[in-house]
């Protein structure tokens, strides 16, 4: 198991003891059980971020094929309205 210290300001290590109390109930073993659970969380939520973006970058023609496929106008009448639009 790796230990990590980290710092947080006043103001937001008081809610989050005060919620992990709450939620699991007070003691070390908890705090330690909720942070887990928050960096489980933040680094899930960027690694697929991330993942998208390496997809992305790999193909970006790719990428966005298929965005467009509901539009039911031709790619010159697009550009015609695209440039009415910035006249205005």
């Amino acid at each position: 198991m790796r230990v990590l210290k980290i710092r947080l300001n006043d103001e937001l290590g008081e809610r989050f003891l005060k919620v992990v109390a709450r939620v699991y109930g007070p003691g070390e073993a908890q705090v330690e059980r909720a942070a887990e659970e928050a960096i489980r969380l933040w680094v899930a939520k960027y690694e697929k971020a991330l993942h998208e973006l390496d997809v992305l970058l790999k193909d970006p023609i790719g990428s966005l094929k298929g965005l467009l496929k509901h539009v039911r106008k031709t790619g010159v009448e697009l550009q015609h309205e695209a440039r009415l639009l910035r006249e205005r």
